[in-house]
């Protein structure tokens, strides 16, 4: 019986929610699905500068970088691990060149496959 009370009055407050929400947020929601719709990626690459889970060192490839090339630069955080990455390069061959100028600066860079902004 108490279950029965309990749906009834969560049934309630959800159609007081409904009722009585702000339009913003209709807005905001109508926002976010139109920047998701229009983000499109393909496959492609990018360089892969630093990965591990020293955030000194992180830190100090993500400022290099910034300093040297002024290009994108994506950041990720995933089971402990900073990804640092940069570009992104259709063919590898593009990635490749941009790889054997910065190899004199960051040491254990690599090109990995990736999902790249169009």
């Amino acid at each position: 019986m108490i279950f029965f009370y309990k749906n009834i009055i969560f049934f309630f407050c959800i159609i007081i929610l409904i009722e009585y929400k702000d339009p913003l947020i209709d807005q905001i929601i109508n926002d976010r699905i139109i920047l998701n719709t229009n983000y499109k990626t393909k496959k492609g690459y990018r360089i892969l500068l630093y990965y591990g889970s020293d955030i000194n060192k992180y830190l100090k490839y993500k400022k290099l970088y910034i300093e040297k090339y002024n290009n994108n630069i994506y950041f990720q955080y995933i089971d402990s691990n900073f990804i640092l990455t940069t570009g992104d390069y259709e063919y590898y061959s593009e990635a490749y060149h941009d790889i054997e100028e910065m190899s004199s600066i960051f040491n254990d860079i690599m090109i990995v496959d990736s999902e790249i902004n169009s």
